[in-house]
């Protein structure tokens, strides 16, 4: 069962912060309704407010309250407000798993960053729409963005921003099973986060972590840095990142031989998902399940989780769980003796593992151990 499944993947870097508490979301709301503040502490006040209080519980609310950002920015001639809301909406629409709407605003939002000279802000976005390009299997156009990501972030002195691209490039590396040099972007990026004191970052570091200890087979480190997230997580009442943390959980559990530890967490982890419409964890949480049942000898159980699966990937145009999920349909239909069906599935993957391009994938990361040092050089002078 390959870590990659586990990775949280989705690393967004925007401005995460700590989850707020009611008394300060309606000191936020407030904020934001008092005409007599200025227009960028009324802003501020408010992307917080949607990021604080809703992109990550409910990011359909985050998506529709951003829309009034968009009218204000209009009413007052105020830009920033304007590329605040469609950040905010890209996200929303990442974490629903709708990537192609995504990316269209995020580079709305990119195009307005050149315009104001803005290097904090390119290198964040560029970075979430590595993410979702990552996510999707297109590994080159990642890597790609991601290495702009950084350039962006040193130029701009923000510890944050390269915190993030560091962890991303590690994501690269985890996806490739390279998982020695996962563990050392990793590693650097979560001793910068700790230091930055932001706890929801730090999270999903030490998931990451968790995924790249798992590859190596060191069961205990990885159960450890995942028990570490959750704890984390359910201290910031973060249900998406429990979920995921949950979801890692059980994928150890289920290497170990505990089927029956895996499925508890599978499905605590599928209850947190679809209370969040985490549409793109549902698609690996069932495949995850499916692995489960396959491998306790229940076939049927199988197939109607991994087609479950492969559904909701391809709603989501996430090349990497089509492929997994048509591997588990095969396997399941040949162990069925159903042949022509088994045979329908291979052919799928090899569609879509020629999408992969891994050849090309492969230059990308020699290029990527080239500009290491250079790398490493611009960080020390970004701390």
């Amino acid at each position: 069962m390959g870590t990659k499944r586990t990775s949280a993947l989705l690393l967004l870097h925007l401005l995460a912060g700590l989850s707020a508490t009611a008394q300060q979301l309606d000191s936020l709301l407030a904020v934001w309704r008092d005409p007599q503040r200025p227009d960028s502490l009324r802003v501020e006040a408010y992307q917080d407010y949607i990021w604080e209080g809703y992109l990550f519980s409910d990011p359909d609310s985050a998506f529709q309250l951003a829309d009034a950002l968009i009218a204000f920015a209009k009413e007052h001639d105020y830009s920033k407000a304007e590329v605040v809301a469609y950040n905010l909406q890209g996200s929303a629409l990442l974490l629903r798993g709708k990537y192609a709407q995504a990316i269209t605003l995020y580079r709305k939002c990119l195009a307005m960053h050149e315009q104001a000279g803005n290097e904090r802000g390119m290198g964040s976005i560029l970075g979430n729409i590595g993410n979702i390009l990552l996510n999707q299997g297109d590994y080159p156009r990642a890597i790609d963005h991601y290495q702009r990501s950084m350039r962006f972030c040193e130029d701009a002195g923000s510890r944050s921003c390269v915190a993030s691209a560091l962890h991303n490039l590690g994501n690269v590396y985890l996806y490739q099973e390279h998982y020695e040099k996962a563990l050392e972007y990793y590693q650097r990026a979560l001793s910068m986060f700790e230091e930055l004191g932001d706890e929801r970052q730090q999270a999903l570091g030490l998931g990451d972590l968790g995924a790249a200890y798992s590859g190596l087979k060191q069961w205990d480190k990885s159960l450890d840095h995942h028990r570490r997230a959750l704890a984390l997580l359910e201290r910031l009442n973060d249900k998406r990142g429990m979920g995921t943390a949950l979801m890692n959980i059980g994928t150890i559990l289920a290497d170990q031989g505990d089927l029956a530890g895996a499925l508890e967490h599978y499905q605590r982890s599928r209850a947190l998902a679809v209370q969040t419409g985490n549409d793109a964890k549902l698609s690996r949480i069932r495949y995850n399940e499916g692995q489960a049942y396959a491998q306790m000898g229940d076939l049927r159980k199988a197939l109607a989780a991994c087609a479950e699966a492969l559904d909701l990937a391809i709603e989501q145009d996430a090349i990497l769980s089509q492929k997994d999920a048509c591997q588990c349909l095969y396997t399941n239909y040949k162990a069925l003796g159903q042949d022509n069906k088994a045979l329908e599935y291979m052919e799928r993957m090899r569609v879509l593992d020629d999408s992969l391009q891994a050849e090309e994938t492969s230059v990308k990361l020699e290029q990527m151990e080239f500009a290491q040092q250079l790398f490493a050089d611009s960080v020390a002078r970004a701390e």
